[in-house]
C-alpha cells in the first residue's frame, strides 16, 4: 500500500480533487510502474494497492519514501517529479482473523484493510475510462442514464436530475469478507449554465446571500472565455454571489476601482466578450468563484455547471415526488440492475474477473459471483389489547395482518384525559376570505366521522371552532414572519372564552400542505399556548367521510388519544413469547423503563446554530408514554453533552408515575434500563460505550439525589444501581434482504414482519441484528439494525430480538408496525419537532439579538461538567470527539423567539426544555 501527495509540496496547500485526479493518472502514465510490476489499483486521490513493490525497491520499510522522476523530456522544466510512500502490507490474515474471531484475534482499525479492498473493487470505477459519475462510495454509470429524458427535463426548466446508481462497500461479516452492493437514487444539479440555472431557482429575481450560500456554496463551475485556450478545463468553485450585477460590481484593480464588466470587455485574454444580446450579459448576476479574502468575479452566463454534482441537502419539495417514485424499486427490480450492471462494473462480471489479480477469491461453496442466501428467523407477530368494543363485551388480544391493524369495533385501551369539547383552529390561505373562500360551517360537516369515531371511544366531544388566517410570505427570504404567525394565531385563540387550561386540545385545520406554516403551528401550540395540537389538512379532513377514509379517521383519533394521554392499545403479555413472570408485555424484565436518544444537526451552510439532543422514555410499563426531554448543545457534536440531565428527569418522571402505587420507595424507581441510541456511526460506538453509558448511570444517581433533596424520598433509602442494556439502533445502511422463495412469482414481495437476521452479514465482534419489523408494500424493505453495546443482563440474543419486535408494535403514531424500534422513532419525532422551533434559524435567515442577556448557556444543562469523549478499547474504535463551538447556545438557548417561547415569568418548571411546562407529561411530539 502505497501513499501519494495531497498537498503542493511547496505551498502545503491542499489540492483541489480534480487536479489530484489529474495529478495521480499523469503521475502512473508517465512514470508507469514496470510492466512486471502492472497489478495495481488506486483511488487517484492519494492511495495505490499493488501486489508486490510498485517501483523497484519501493518497499524496503514503512515509511519508505521514493523519489520518481521522469526522464522522457530532456528539459530539465519539463520533467515531472513525483514520490510515494511505502504505509505498508494490507493485512489479509490479520482480516480474515478479525472476521472469523480467531484465537479471539481481531484488528485495531479494519477499515484500513477495508479501504484496500475497496480500491481494488473500484479499480475500474476509478479508472479514466468509466463513463458515469462517482459520489463517495457511490456510483452511478452512463448506461443508467436516459439522455432523451433528461433533455426533455432541462428543457421544461428542472435544475436537479434523478439519477441511479449503486453503493458498493467492502464490509467484515461472519467468517468471510463480504461485498455489500445496494441500488441508489440521488438529486443531481442539472449541468446547465448558472445563469439559467438561476434564473429557473429564483424566477430571475436576484437571490439573497443565504439563499444562495444554501444552494450554490461549492458547486464546481467551468469558465466559457477559456473554451478555447489555456485553462478550459479548469474547474473554479463558486463561493458567493455580488449584491449588484455584472455591469455595477467593482474590484481593485491596481490600487483603482474597476467594473468586472470593463475588465473582461477590456482584456485581449477575453476578446470576444460579450458574445451573446450585451443588454443580457450586462444583468448576469456576478459570482465570486475565489475566495472570501480574495474574491475572483466572473459574469453566471459565462459559468457552467459541472455535471455529477450532487445535492448536498434535501431535496426540494416539488421535486419530493419525482425522487420518491424513483427510488421505490421493488426486489426483483434491485436484483436485477445489481446482478446486470452493477456487478460488471465492479468487475464480478463473467468476462473479467480482476480481483483474482490481487489474490482474492470468492469461497468455496460458492460458484459464481452471487447473492449470499441466508436463513433469517420469522418471529410471531404480538396480540394486541384494545378496550371493551361496547359495555357487554370484552377485551380481545387480536393478531396483527401484515403487521398492521384496524380500529373497527375497537376502542382505546385507556381514554386519557377527559375532552368535552373539540377545539378546532381553521387557518385560511392568506389571499381566502372568511366567508367568500369557503364555507367554514360545511366544512365542519366533514368533522362528522372524526366527532362520531371519538364518541365511539367514549368521548362526549362537541365542537368549538375558531378562525384564522396565514400570513402571506416574505418575497425576499420566502418565508413567513413568525411573530406575525404568532400574533394571529393568539388573536384567534382569544376569540375562544375557555381558557388555557381547559383547552387539552386543538385540531387545527391547514389550508393545505404547507411546510413554512406548519413549524408556526407547533411551536405556538407548545411553546406559546402549551397546547398540544393536531393538524389535519382540509383535503384529508374531507377524505375522513366514507369507509374509505375510515384508516385516516383512526390515524387522527390515535393522535388525539395520544396528546390526551391516552393509550391506544397494550401487548398482550401471555403472548409475546416469554413465560417469565418476572418478565413485562414487551418480554423485558418488570421495572424496565425503555429509552430512546437522538441528536438532530443543522444542514448545509447554516453556520452557528447548535445541535439538538433528545432524550425520549416510558414513565411505567404498560402505557408506553414517552416523555421527553431536549437540549442545545455544541455544533454538530454527536456526543449528547447533557445526557445525564435528560435521564434525571426521565427517572424523576417514572417516579411520578408510580408514587402513590407503590408502597416500598424503592420500587418507585426504575430496576433496569433498555436503552436504543439512535444516529450514531460505526466509529461511534466507542463514545456511546465509554461517554454516554457512565452517563446514565450518573443520571440515575442525579434523579435520586434531587429527589431525597425535594423530600419525595427518605435519605437513607438506598437505590442499587440500575441494570443497563445499551442497544444502538442503525437505520443508514445498505443491507437489504429479499425473499428468493417469491421473487419470480412475486415480484413486488418483500419480507414479511418479523423478519430476522442474525447470522453471516452481522458484524463480528460485536452481538447484533438486522430486524424488519413492518410490513412493505412498496419498494424494497430496509431493515434496522440493532447492536449490543453493553447488556448488564446477559439477555439472550433471541430474547433481545422478541424484545425489541414485540416494542414496534407498541407505538401511537399509526395502525402498523414501526420500521424501528418505538423509542429510537420517537427520539427522532421529538428531534423534527425541535426543527420547528428552530426552523428559522436552520433556514439561515434569522438574526439573534447580539445583546445575550441571563444565563444564556443554561440549555446546555451540565455539558461544561460533563467529561469530553475519551479513546475506546480496540474493538469499540472511537472517532476523538472535540469540543464544538458554543455560540450557537448563548445565542438562542434564552431566545424565547427561537427555543423558549412561554412566558417565564408566568410559569416556568425546573426544566430546561422548550415546551411549556403543561406538556412535560404528553406526547405531544407525536
Amino acid at each position: 500500500m502505497n501513499s501519494l501527495p495531497r498537498h503542493d509540496q511547496k505551498t502545503n496547500r491542499k489540492i483541489k480533487r480534480e487536479t489530484r485526479r489529474f495529478l495521480v493518472d499523469l503521475y502512473l502514465s508517465k512514470i508507469a510502474p514496470p510492466a512486471s510490476r502492472s497489478v495495481w489499483a488506486t483511488d487517484y486521490d492519494s492511495t495505490v494497492i499493488s501486489v508486490g513493490e510498485l517501483y523497484p525497491n519501493s518497499a524496503k520499510t514503512k515509511g519508505h519514501v521514493t523519489d520518481l522522476d521522469d526522464r522522457s523530456q530532456k528539459t530539465q522544466s519539463l520533467r515531472m517529479k513525483a514520490s510515494i510512500t511505502f504505509l505498508g502490507i494490507v493485512d489479509t490474515q490479520g482480516l480474515q482473523n478479525h472476521v472469523s474471531n480467531k484465537d479471539k484475534s481481531f484488528l485495531d482499525k479494519p477499515e484500513e484493510e477495508l479501504n484496500a479492498l475497496n480500491i481494488i473493487s473500484w479499480k475500474n470505477i476509478n479508472g479514466m475510462n468509466f463513463r458515469g459519475g462517482r459520489v463517495g462510495n457511490k456510483f452511478y454509470p452512463e448506461d443508467l442514464v436516459s439522455r432523451d429524458e433528461e433533455r426533455v427535463k432541462m428543457g421544461a426548466k428542472h435544475i436537479y436530475l434523478i439519477r441511479h446508481g449503486f453503493f458498493s462497500s467492502m464490509r467484515p461479516g461472519q467468517n468471510s469478507i463480504l461485498l455489500n452492493v445496494n441500488t441508489a437514487t440521488s438529486a443531481f444539479y442539472a449541468h446547465i449554465n448558472l445563469q439559467v440555472w438561476m434564473n429557473r431557482c429564483w424566477s430571475g429575481s436576484h437571490p439573497s446571500d443565504r439563499d444562495f450560500r444554501q444552494k450554490l456554496n461549492g458547486v464546481r463551475v467551468t469558465l466559457n472565455l477559456h473554451a478555447a485556450g489555456p485553462g478550459q478545463d479548469r474547474v473554479w468553485i463558486v463561493r458567493g454571489i455580488s449584491g449588484e450585477n455584472v455591469y455595477d460590481t467593482t474590484f481593485m484593480k491596481d490600487g483603482k476601482e474597476t467594473k468586472v464588466w470593463d475588465y473582461l470587455e477590456t482584456h485581449p485574454k477575453y476578446k470576444g466578450y460579450p458574445s451573446g444580446d450585451a443588454k443580457q450579459s450586462k444583468a448576469s448576476f456576478c459570482i465570486n468563484v475565489g475566495s472570501f479574502s480574495r474574491p475572483i468575479w466572473y459574469p453566471a452566463d459565462q459559468l457552467n455547471i459541472v455535471e455529477w454534482q450532487v445535492l448536498g441537502e434535501k431535496v426540494p419539495e416539488h421535486y419530493s415526488e419525482e425522487m420518491v417514485k424513483a427510488s421505490e424499486k421493488f426486489p426483483q427490480q434491485s436484483i436485477k440492475d445489481i446482478m446486470k450492471s452493477g456487478l460488471k462494473e465492479l468487475g464480478l462480471d463473467s468476462k473479467e474477473d480482476l480481483y483474482k489479480d490481487f489474490g482474492i477469491q470468492r469461497t468455496p461453496e460458492a460458484k459464481s459471483w452471487e447473492m449470499l442466501k441466508l436463513d433469517g428467523i420469522k418471529l410471531p407477530l404480538p396480540k394486541l389489547v384494545f378496550g371493551k368494543a361496547n359495555a357487554s363485551s370484552q377485551k380481545q388480544a387480536l393478531p396483527p395482518k401484515d403487521a398492521q391493524w384496524f380500529l373497527t369495533d375497537r376502542s382505546m385501551s385507556a381514554a386519557g384525559k377527559s375532552c368535552s369539547k373539540l377545539h378546532v383552529l381553521w387557518i385560511f390561505g392568506a389571499s381566502e376570505e372568511f366567508t367568500s373562500n369557503i364555507d367554514v360551517d360545511k366544512q365542519t360537516g366533514y368533522l362528522r366521522e372524526l366527532l362520531k369515531t371519538l364518541r365511539g371511544q367514549g368521548k362526549d366531544i362537541g365542537c368549538q371552532k375558531m378562525l384564522a388566517h396565514a400570513p402571506k410570505y416574505d418575497p425576499q427570504t420566502k418565508e413567513v414572519s413568525r411573530e406575525e404567525c404568532l400574533s394571529e394565531l393568539t388573536r384567534a385563540r382569544s376569540e375562544c372564552s375557555d381558557s388555557d387550561e381547559s383547552i387539552n386540545l386543538l385540531l387545527v385545520v391547514l389550508p393545505g400542505v404547507d411546510r413554512l406554516l406548519y413549524p408556526e403551528v407547533k411551536r405556538w401550540g407548545d411553546c406559546i399556548q402549551g397546547t398540544p395540537t393536531v393538524c389535519v389538512t382540509r383535503e384529508k379532513l374531507n377524505m375522513t367521510n366514507g369507509t374509505s377514509g375510515f384508516n385516516l379517521t383512526a390515524n387522527i383519533c390515535l393522535k388525539i388519544n395520544s396528546r390526551l394521554t391516552g393509550v391506544s392499545h397494550i401487548l398482550d403479555p401471555k403472548d409475546t413469547g416469554f413465560s417469565d413472570h418476572n418478565k413485562g408485555m414487551t418480554g423485558a424484565y418488570k421495572g424496565t423503563m425503555i429509552v430512546g436518544a437522538d441528536v438532530t444537526h443543522p444542514g448545509k451552510g447554516v453556520h452557528r446554530c447548535p445541535s439538538m439532543a433528545v432524550v425520549v422514555a416510558t414513565n411505567d410499563e404498560v402505557s408506553s408514554h414517552y416523555l421527553g426531554s431536549a437540549r442545545l448543545q455544541e455544533e454538530r457534536q454527536e456526543y449528547i453533552s447533557d445526557l445525564k440531565g435528560m435521564m434525571a428527569e426521565r427517572v424523576k418522571a417514572w417516579y411520578r408515575k408510580a408514587n402513590g402505587t407503590i408502597p416500598r420507595p424503592k420500587e418507585v424507581l426504575p430496576k433496569n434500563i433498555l436503552f436504543y441510541r439512535d444516529g450514531v456511526s460505526e466509529s461511534q460506538y466507542g463514545m456511546v460505550y465509554h461517554e454516554e453509558r457512565q452517563q446514565i448511570f450518573d443520571g440515575c444517581e442525579q434523579a435520586l439525589a434531587e429527589l431525597k433533596k425535594e423530600g419525595n424520598i427518605a435519605k437513607n433509602v438506598k437505590w442499587v444501581q440500575p441494570k443497563l442494556t445499551l442497544i444502538v439502533v442503525g437505520k443508514r445502511h445498505h443491507a437489504r434482504f429479499y425473499p428468493f422463495d417469491k421473487i419470480l412469482d412475486q415480484p413486488n414481495a418483500n419480507l414479511p414482519g418479523g423478519t430476522v437476521v442474525d447470522t453471516d452479514v452481522v458484524t463480528p465482534n460485536h452481538r447484533n441484528f438486522y430486524l424488519q419489523s413492518h410490513h412493505s408494500p412498496k419498494g424494497t424493505a430496509r431493515s434496522s439494525h440493532y447492536v449490543v453495546i453493553h447488556d448488564d443482563l446477559d439477555y439472550p440474543m433471541a430474547d433481545l430480538e422478541k424484545i425489541t419486535h414485540n416494542i414496534c408494535y407498541t407505538g401511537s403514531k399509526a395502525t402498523k408496525a414501526l420500521s424501528v424500534c418505538t423509542p429510537a422513532k420517537y427520539a427522532d419525532l421529538l428531534c423534527d419537532r425541535l426543527r420547528c422551533y428552530m426552523k428559522p434559524v436552520l433556514d439561515n435567515f434569522y438574526q439573534p439579538s447580539s445583546n445575550v442577556t441571563g444565563n444564556a448557556g443554561a440549555t446546555a444543562g451540565s455539558a461544561s461538567q460533563a467529561s469530553p469523549p475519551q479513546p475506546g478499547p480496540s474493538q469499540l474504535t472511537i472517532t476523538p470527539t472535540t469540543v464544538g463551538d458554543r455560540t450557537g447556545i448563548l445565542l438562542y438557548g434564552n431566545d424565547n423567539r427561537i427555543w423558549n417561547g412561554f412566558d417565564v415569568s408566568r410559569e416556568r418548571a425546573a426544566t430546561q426544555n422548550p415546551w411549556h411546562p403543561r406538556l412535560n407529561d404528553t406526547m405531544f411530539y407525536l
